[in-house]
């Protein structure tokens, strides 16, 4: 048994066997992409969720450190978040920059969400893994 983080609702389906799971949404996982590439494996390797990630012990400890260094600097936001999510060029080369507006309450919701599972993982020795589309 494990804890699930899916990072878009595609990927429920692939969970349904009991497990606790927590989709993130795109918005969210982009604001704390920094936090979430800082994080390493025990291996030293950058973590990429949507490869399937998978934590435990020092990676899920430094996991939960970057998102509550997150958590705090959520604090410090506005109260609406203009967040990145890629850009899109056209067929004629002109480039659009594509963001979502998140709201402080979301982003505060979302990560004590994932600190929540990070917690319950730590408590029951399960590890904590990633499912990306």
């Amino acid at each position: 048994m494990a804890i699930c983080i899916t990072l878009s609702s595609s990927c429920l389906e692939d969970f349904q066997f009991g497990n606790p799971h927590f989709t993130l949404s795109r918005e969210i996982h982009e604001y704390l992409s920094c936090d979430l590439q800082t994080a390493l494996d025990v291996s030293g390797r950058a973590i990429d969720l949507y490869d399937g990630a998978e934590f435990r012990g020092q990676a899920l400890e430094s996991l939960e450190r970057r998102l509550q260094e997150a958590a705090r600097r959520v604090e410090t936001e506005d109260d609406i978040i203009k967040v990145h999510l890629g850009s899109e060029v056209s067929p004629s080369g002109e480039r659009r920059e594509l963001s979502r507006e998140l709201s402080k309450k979301e982003l505060r919701e979302g990560i004590a969400k994932f600190l929540g599972l990070i917690k319950a993982a730590k408590q029951q020795g399960l590890a904590l893994i990633t499912i990306g589309d």
